[in-house]
């Protein structure tokens, strides 16, 4: 008798979920219906996730790898930080990189990075590579505190995701180190722990990605 109650009320669940208007948008989910919704972390912003395809995103081993620097402009740095202990800074126009498994970009559910300009320059790029010379380069706005960029919609509709590139920046006659900071990096896909998914919404999240 148990098991068909059990049996049941999963029949029930299941049909009320197909039937109810959801609405993802960032992290968050919304069933419209019941008014309901999950924004985890109780914040807009996206958090980084045990989903991250990047490896060490926020340069927590104290060390680069595996980004890569273009020559060793690039370093860690431990006075500074958007969390954890460290973040990576740069002095001038150079890049740091990593490349990824590569993922289609249908399966992307954000992206995005800290980064900061203590000069106050507020202007740096970031290319999203889907071959090895194919990328579109996006210009980024930060601010002397940190700020976040969402990149999500800058992806292409279609095509394999590879690789990230951050580059620092330089300013003509500017006396001042031309200092740029980047902490939690993020590319978030489907395929690891997610943290969300322990949370019933978060569930539901998962099925629409």
């Amino acid at each position: 008798m148990r098991v068909a109650i059990i049996a049941a009320l999963a029949v029930l669940m299941a049909a009320s979920l197909a039937s109810a208007e959801v609405v993802r948008s960032g992290y968050g989910v919304r069933n419209i219906e019941h008014g309901t919704e999950y924004l985890p972390g109780g914040s807009a912003v996206p958090e980084i996730t045990r989903a991250n395809t990047l490896l060490n995103p926020g340069f927590e081993t104290g060390a680069l790898p595996p980004w890569v620097s273009q020559e060793t402009y690039w370093t860690v740095t431990g006075a500074d930080f958007h969390t954890g202990s460290f973040s990576a800074e740069d002095i001038g126009n150079y890049s740091i990189r990593q490349d990824i498994c590569p993922v289609d970009v249908m399966l992307v559910n954000s992206v995005g990075l800290w980064s900061k300009q203590p000069e106050g320059v507020a202007y740096h790029a970031v290319d999203l590579f889907y071959g090895d010379a194919d990328f579109d380069e996006f210009f980024l706005a930060p601010g002397v505190d940190w700020t976040f960029s969402d990149l999500t919609g800058d992806l292409r509709t279609t095509g394999t995701l590879i690789a990230i590139r951050i580059w620092g920046y330089v300013e003509s006659g500017d006396t001042e180190d031309d200092l740029t900071l980047i902490d939690d990096i993020v590319i978030d896909t489907p395929g690891g722990p997610s943290a969300v998914e322990v949370n019933t919404w978060g569930k539901i999240k998962a099925l629409y990605n």
